[in-house]
């Protein structure tokens, strides 16, 4: 009797040590797959809507912009941040610069 419970007891550790070594890989391939998006995909869902950003670089690096992102492109985006977004609302437009060609991945 006592063997069959030691070896349940280590069945089951076998059977938790798996479990969690699936879900360690399972967060390890999503971070990577969200490593490939690209900005555009990431921001994609957001336009029309209200959007805080930190810039890195610039003349407004280490500032937070505020305001409702209007448009998107492949390198660039537009945030209006004046109070209702109608004609007179002032827009901050934002460029990535990055060489041609280089594929800048993001950190998960």
């Amino acid at each position: 009797m006592r063997w069959e419970d030691l070896f349940a007891d280590l069945e089951l550790q076998w059977e938790a040590n798996e479990a969690a070594e699936l879900a360690s890989e399972l967060a390890d391939r999503s971070r990577r797959e969200a490593g490939y998006l690209r900005m555009i995909d990431r921001m994609r869902p957001v336009v029309g809507y209200p959007t805080r950003l930190r810039v890195l670089g610039g003349q407004h690096a280490g500032e937070s912009l505020h305001g409702t992102l209007a448009a998107l492109g492949m390198d660039w985006l537009l945030l209006r941040t004046g109070g209702d977004g109608g004609p007179g609302a002032d827009a901050r437009a934002a460029r990535r610069r990055e060489p041609a060609g280089h594929l800048r991945r993001s950190r998960a």
